[in-house]
């Protein structure tokens, strides 16, 4: 079985996919919405921009900025507060433009700056967020929100050096901040590839986010897959996905994990109940292959051959180049008396990866 390190939900997806997605909520703080005290001109339509949400400030702020009486700083700050109006309503086309419009009144306007990144975030224009962070940040470096987003993103892009640099700046402007933990992580997950310390990086840095906020789910997720996939902690791994289901039962890819390493621990009834949960949580998701391919692997180690083979069919039907499945698939047609077609299937998968045989040892399945 192979499990994948997600990221967070936030300018992509958490170890993710999907970061994990703006990595941290639209509201920045309360400065977000361009609070500023009311001038004598135009006072009530003022107020209402700064402090009405939705239609209502949008009209108001409207008014404020198409009296021509305003300039610089002063229109700058109304054109955010109706960027925000649109951004929370999900007009982000509006917005962007709004934040672009308060940028070019007062060039030096962080907020508008960290705005339109957070924006271009969600509609996936990387380039032009990281770009927006990296102006707040020459105006302030040491923008702790700013250095974990744009951490964030160079993580989903695998800019993975300078992700581990701005979240390590933010981590040294705040100490606290759980969020420059977990992409920090997530970078060094990233680089494991290249050197396996970077995985022990990783678990020290989901420790610590743990420990600052022991209720963040999706650390005892990431860090339950470096278990699984890179230390063979079967046991470790499973109090870490247990907690994760606690902390959100609502994440399909929790349930599949745990069903995964109940699995490799012969856990098979067990296993077979979380599969069958991740299944009804995300029945029409992109990586229902995942669980396909789990659900598959304990069907294999209960002996259910055709309800291995069934779901092995439908892990490659969605996934043709999935390894696991071959391999497992590959077994189960032996153990049906299928060998050419067994054979065939363990040749394809050692192919994609020749590590395969070893794996499933681990998983104790030969």
């Amino acid at each position: 079985m192979r499990m994948r390190c997600h990221a967070f939900d936030g300018p992509a997806s958490a170890i993710g996919r999907g970061i994990g997605r703006a990595r941290r909520s639209l509201f920045y703080s309360a400065a977000l919405l361009g609070l500023v005290a009311a001038s004598d001109a135009a006072a009530d339509d003022r107020d209402k921009c700064r402090d009405e949400e939705g239609k209502a400030a949008i009209i108001a702020c409207s008014r404020v900025i198409e009296s021509g009486k305003l300039r610089g700083h002063v229109l700058a700050v109304q054109y955010v507060n109706r960027g925000v109006a649109y951004h929370t309503t999900g007009d982000l086309d509006r917005a962007i433009k709004d934040y672009t419009a308060s940028i070019q009144n007062d060039p030096a306007y962080t907020l508008a700056l960290y705005n339109r990144a957070l924006a271009y975030t969600v509609v996936r224009e990387t380039d032009r967020a990281i770009q927006d962070y990296g102006q707040v940040l020459k105006l302030d470096p040491n923008d702790r929100n700013a250095l974990t987003n744009r951490c964030g993103l160079y993580a989903d892009i695998g800019e993975n050096e300078l992700a581990v640099k701005d979240c390590s700046q933010a981590i040294k402007v705040n100490p606290e901040g759980v969020d420059a933990f977990l992409f920090r992580a997530f970078a060094h997950y990233n680089k494991g590839k290249y050197d396996s310390a970077e995985f022990d990086s990783a678990i020290k840095d989901y420790s610590e986010a743990i420990r600052i906020n022991p209720g963040t789910a999706a650390a005892f997720f990431a860090r339950a897959v470096i278990r699984v996939t890179v230390k063979n902690a079967y046991n470790e791994a499973l109090q870490d996905f247990s907690e994760a289901i606690r902390l959100d039962p609502t994440q399909s890819t929790y349930w599949n994990g745990r069903c995964a390493v109940r699995a490799i621990l012969g856990q098979l009834n067990e296993a077979l109940a979380d599969c069958n949960e991740s299944m009804r949580l995300k029945p029409e998701k992109p990586d229902l292959d995942e669980v396909f391919d789990s659900r598959g692997f304990t069907y294999l180690k209960l002996g259910n051959l055709d309800d291995s083979l069934a779901d092995y069919d439908e892990a490659l039907r969605l996934n043709p180049k999935r390894a696991d499945s071959l391999y497992g698939r590959g077994l189960a047609k032996l153990k049906k008396g299928d060998v050419a077609g067994g054979n065939a299937d363990i040749e394809a998968a050692k192919a994609i990866q020749p590590e395969i045989v070893k794996k499933f040892a681990l998983y104790g399945v030969k």
